[in-house]
Protein backbone atom coordinates (compact mmCIF):
# COMPACT_ATOMS: atom_id res chain seq x y z
CA UNK A 1 0.00 0.00 0.00
CA UNK A 2 2.86 2.38 0.75
CA UNK A 3 4.61 1.57 -2.73
CA UNK A 4 1.12 2.36 -4.08
CA UNK A 5 1.35 6.07 -2.48
CA UNK A 6 5.11 6.47 -3.21
CA UNK A 7 4.31 5.98 -7.03
CA UNK A 8 1.45 8.17 -6.94
CA UNK A 9 3.38 11.13 -5.28
CA UNK A 10 5.84 10.72 -7.55
CA UNK A 11 3.30 10.97 -10.95
CA UNK A 12 2.12 14.34 -9.36
CA UNK A 13 5.14 15.80 -8.79
CA UNK A 14 6.40 14.37 -12.18
CA UNK A 15 2.81 16.36 -13.86
CA UNK A 16 3.10 19.41 -11.82
CA UNK A 17 6.78 20.00 -13.06
CA UNK A 18 5.38 19.18 -16.76
CA UNK A 19 2.96 22.04 -16.31
CA UNK A 20 5.04 24.46 -14.33
CA UNK A 21 7.19 24.21 -17.73
CA UNK A 22 4.68 23.83 -20.20
CA UNK A 23 3.15 27.32 -18.38
CA UNK A 24 5.99 29.01 -18.31
CA UNK A 25 6.51 28.31 -22.43
CA UNK A 26 2.96 29.75 -23.36
CA UNK A 27 3.95 32.75 -21.16
CA UNK A 28 6.96 32.55 -23.40
CA UNK A 29 5.14 32.21 -26.54
CA UNK A 30 2.22 34.79 -25.92
CA UNK A 31 5.06 37.07 -26.30
CA UNK A 32 6.59 35.81 -29.55
CA UNK A 33 4.84 37.78 -32.49
CA UNK A 34 2.74 36.00 -35.15
CA UNK A 35 5.12 35.18 -37.43
CA UNK A 36 7.50 33.64 -35.00
CA UNK A 37 4.33 31.75 -33.26
CA UNK A 38 3.92 30.40 -37.32
CA UNK A 39 7.58 29.61 -37.31
CA UNK A 40 7.29 27.46 -33.48
CA UNK A 41 3.57 25.89 -34.49
CA UNK A 42 6.14 24.67 -37.82
CA UNK A 43 8.98 23.58 -36.45
CA UNK A 44 6.75 21.47 -33.64
CA UNK A 45 4.79 19.90 -36.63
CA UNK A 46 8.23 18.92 -38.58
CA UNK A 47 9.15 17.69 -34.83
CA UNK A 48 5.93 16.01 -34.55
CA UNK A 49 6.30 13.95 -38.22
CA UNK A 50 9.84 13.31 -37.44
CA UNK A 51 9.16 11.79 -34.34
CA UNK A 52 6.15 10.03 -36.02
CA UNK A 53 8.98 8.23 -38.45
CA UNK A 54 11.46 7.71 -35.75
CA UNK A 55 8.36 5.89 -33.61
CA UNK A 56 7.29 3.77 -37.29
CA UNK A 57 11.42 3.03 -37.76
CA UNK A 58 11.09 1.79 -33.84
CA UNK A 59 8.30 -0.67 -34.57
CA UNK A 60 9.97 -1.95 -37.36
CA UNK A 61 12.86 -2.70 -35.51
CA UNK A 62 11.67 -4.17 -32.90
CA UNK A 63 9.19 -6.30 -35.38
CA UNK A 64 12.90 -7.97 -36.92
CA UNK A 65 14.41 -7.90 -33.35
CA UNK A 66 11.37 -10.14 -32.57
CA UNK A 67 11.35 -12.54 -35.70
CA UNK A 68 15.15 -12.75 -35.23
CA UNK A 69 14.61 -14.15 -31.87
CA UNK A 70 12.00 -16.39 -32.62
CA UNK A 71 14.33 -17.69 -35.58
CA UNK A 72 17.78 -17.84 -33.24
CA UNK A 73 15.35 -19.31 -30.23
CA UNK A 74 13.72 -22.32 -33.14
CA UNK A 75 17.65 -22.78 -34.51
CA UNK A 76 18.78 -22.98 -30.62
CA UNK A 77 16.21 -25.44 -29.19
CA UNK A 78 15.93 -27.40 -32.24
CA UNK A 79 19.21 -28.10 -32.62
CA UNK A 80 20.34 -31.74 -33.55
CA UNK A 81 22.92 -30.87 -30.61
CA UNK A 82 22.13 -30.80 -27.07
CA UNK A 83 23.53 -27.46 -26.09
CA UNK A 84 23.99 -26.58 -21.97
CA UNK A 85 25.97 -23.37 -20.76
CA UNK A 86 26.95 -23.94 -16.79
CA UNK A 87 28.73 -21.08 -14.17
CA UNK A 88 31.98 -21.61 -12.86
CA UNK A 89 30.61 -24.10 -10.06
CA UNK A 90 28.54 -25.86 -12.55
CA UNK A 91 24.96 -24.70 -12.42
CA UNK A 92 23.26 -25.18 -15.82
CA UNK A 93 21.96 -21.13 -16.30
CA UNK A 94 20.86 -22.46 -19.78
CA UNK A 95 19.71 -25.87 -21.87
CA UNK A 96 17.97 -26.40 -25.29
CA UNK A 97 15.03 -28.29 -25.40
CA UNK A 98 17.42 -31.07 -27.65
CA UNK A 99 19.77 -31.51 -24.02
CA UNK A 100 16.45 -31.80 -22.19
CA UNK A 101 15.47 -34.76 -24.21
CA UNK A 102 18.71 -36.32 -24.44
CA UNK A 103 18.83 -36.39 -20.57
CA UNK A 104 15.32 -37.28 -20.54
CA UNK A 105 14.18 -34.53 -18.03
CA UNK A 106 12.01 -31.11 -18.57
CA UNK A 107 14.00 -28.16 -19.25
CA UNK A 108 12.95 -26.22 -16.68
CA UNK A 109 13.92 -28.59 -13.80
CA UNK A 110 17.49 -28.68 -15.55
CA UNK A 111 17.71 -24.72 -14.56
CA UNK A 112 19.85 -23.68 -11.76
CA UNK A 113 20.54 -27.09 -10.61
CA UNK A 114 24.22 -28.91 -11.14
CA UNK A 115 25.39 -31.02 -14.07
CA UNK A 116 26.84 -33.94 -11.82
CA UNK A 117 24.20 -35.35 -11.35
CA UNK A 118 23.45 -36.32 -14.81
CA UNK A 119 26.78 -38.01 -15.21
CA UNK A 120 27.67 -41.31 -14.25
CA UNK A 121 29.39 -41.02 -10.98
CA UNK A 122 33.06 -43.19 -12.33
CA UNK A 123 33.15 -40.07 -14.61
CA UNK A 124 31.97 -37.01 -12.65
CA UNK A 125 35.90 -36.39 -11.70
CA UNK A 126 37.22 -36.34 -14.97
CA UNK A 127 34.14 -33.99 -16.20
CA UNK A 128 34.81 -31.59 -13.01
CA UNK A 129 38.84 -31.57 -13.77
CA UNK A 130 37.85 -30.81 -17.47
CA UNK A 131 35.39 -27.86 -16.87
CA UNK A 132 38.27 -26.38 -14.53
CA UNK A 133 40.83 -26.52 -17.34
CA UNK A 134 38.46 -24.58 -19.57
CA UNK A 135 37.97 -21.61 -16.83
CA UNK A 136 41.22 -21.32 -16.16
CA UNK A 137 42.97 -21.57 -19.70
CA UNK A 138 40.04 -20.36 -21.69
CA UNK A 139 41.15 -22.80 -23.93
CA UNK A 140 38.00 -25.52 -25.57
CA UNK A 141 37.97 -28.90 -24.16
CA UNK A 142 36.66 -32.43 -25.82
CA UNK A 143 35.58 -35.86 -23.21
CA UNK A 144 33.82 -39.19 -23.78
CA UNK A 145 31.90 -39.98 -20.53
CA UNK A 146 28.63 -41.81 -20.23
CA UNK A 147 25.24 -39.34 -19.30
CA UNK A 148 22.71 -40.49 -17.31
CA UNK A 149 19.06 -39.96 -17.90
CA UNK A 150 15.79 -38.80 -16.11
CA UNK A 151 15.15 -43.09 -15.48
CA UNK A 152 18.39 -43.97 -14.84
CA UNK A 153 19.45 -45.19 -18.08
CA UNK A 154 23.03 -44.77 -19.36
CA UNK A 155 23.88 -43.51 -23.10
CA UNK A 156 27.62 -42.49 -24.54
CA UNK A 157 28.74 -39.64 -25.18
CA UNK A 158 30.80 -36.64 -26.73
CA UNK A 159 31.11 -33.60 -25.50
CA UNK A 160 32.53 -30.17 -26.93
CA UNK A 161 33.26 -27.86 -24.09
CA UNK A 162 33.76 -24.42 -25.06
CA UNK A 163 34.95 -20.88 -23.05
CA UNK A 164 31.97 -18.06 -22.50
CA UNK A 165 34.41 -15.05 -22.17
CA UNK A 166 33.05 -11.49 -21.24
CA UNK A 167 33.94 -8.00 -22.84
CA UNK A 168 37.35 -8.25 -20.62
CA UNK A 169 38.35 -11.39 -21.89
CA UNK A 170 37.74 -13.67 -18.38
CA UNK A 171 35.77 -16.59 -18.67
CA UNK A 172 32.02 -16.66 -17.09
CA UNK A 173 30.20 -19.53 -18.20
CA UNK A 174 31.34 -22.51 -20.40
CA UNK A 175 29.18 -23.48 -23.24
CA UNK A 176 28.68 -27.82 -23.71
CA UNK A 177 27.89 -29.52 -26.92
CA UNK A 178 26.43 -33.02 -25.89
CA UNK A 179 26.38 -35.11 -28.90
CA UNK A 180 24.64 -38.95 -28.40
CA UNK A 181 27.25 -41.48 -29.16
CA UNK A 182 25.04 -44.33 -29.10
CA UNK A 183 24.82 -45.07 -32.43
CA UNK A 184 28.08 -44.29 -33.62
CA UNK A 185 29.56 -46.44 -30.88
CA UNK A 186 27.21 -49.15 -32.19
CA UNK A 187 28.83 -49.29 -35.77
CA UNK A 188 32.01 -49.41 -34.22
CA UNK A 189 30.94 -52.49 -32.30
CA UNK A 190 29.62 -54.12 -35.47
CA UNK A 191 32.61 -52.79 -38.03
CA UNK A 192 35.07 -54.52 -34.65
CA UNK A 193 33.07 -57.50 -34.88
CA UNK A 194 33.13 -57.84 -38.62
CA UNK A 195 36.74 -57.08 -38.78
CA UNK A 196 37.28 -60.04 -36.60
CA UNK A 197 35.24 -62.48 -38.33
CA UNK A 198 37.25 -61.38 -41.21
CA UNK A 199 40.23 -62.36 -39.82
CA UNK A 200 39.13 -65.70 -38.03
CA UNK A 201 37.79 -66.62 -41.40
CA UNK A 202 41.48 -65.82 -42.92
CA UNK A 203 42.49 -67.98 -41.02
CA UNK A 204 40.48 -70.63 -41.20
CA UNK A 205 41.18 -70.65 -44.55
CA UNK A 206 45.05 -70.81 -44.19
CA UNK A 207 44.70 -73.48 -42.18
CA UNK A 208 42.40 -75.38 -44.90
CA UNK A 209 44.88 -74.39 -47.41
CA UNK A 210 47.72 -75.77 -45.43
CA UNK A 211 46.73 -78.97 -44.63
CA UNK A 212 45.45 -79.69 -48.08
CA UNK A 213 48.20 -82.57 -49.93
CA UNK A 214 48.07 -80.77 -52.96
CA UNK A 215 50.58 -77.74 -53.69
CA UNK A 216 48.80 -74.47 -54.00
CA UNK A 217 49.84 -71.38 -54.72
CA UNK A 218 48.64 -67.97 -54.43
CA UNK A 219 49.88 -64.89 -57.46
CA UNK A 220 49.28 -61.49 -57.43
CA UNK A 221 48.85 -59.51 -60.98
CA UNK A 222 52.15 -59.45 -61.99
CA UNK A 223 52.77 -63.64 -61.50
CA UNK A 224 54.69 -63.50 -58.24
CA UNK A 225 53.89 -65.53 -55.42
CA UNK A 226 51.78 -64.01 -52.36
CA UNK A 227 51.32 -67.29 -50.62
CA UNK A 228 52.14 -71.15 -50.57
CA UNK A 229 51.59 -74.15 -48.58
CA UNK A 230 53.71 -76.72 -47.50
CA UNK A 231 52.74 -78.97 -50.29
CA UNK A 232 53.42 -76.65 -52.76
CA UNK A 233 56.99 -76.03 -51.08
CA UNK A 234 58.05 -79.88 -50.59
CA UNK A 235 56.97 -79.93 -54.35
CA UNK A 236 58.86 -76.63 -55.35
CA UNK A 237 61.89 -78.74 -53.45
CA UNK A 238 63.20 -75.17 -51.36
CA UNK A 239 61.92 -72.32 -49.61
CA UNK A 240 58.23 -71.07 -50.49
CA UNK A 241 58.65 -69.04 -53.87
CA UNK A 242 58.07 -65.04 -52.29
Amino acid sequence: MSKNKDQKHSLKELRAKAESKLNKKIVRLRKQSPGDLERVLQELRTHQIELEMQNEQLRRTQDELEISRVKYSNLYDFAPVGYFVLDKSGIVVEANLTAAALVGIERKPLLGRHLGPRIVKADRDAFYMLRQQVFESGNYQRCELSLLRGDGSEFPAELLIDPVKDAKDNVVQCRIAVIDSTERKKIERLMNEARMEIVKEKNRLEAVMEAMPIGISILDEKGGNVQANRAFEEIWGGPRPR
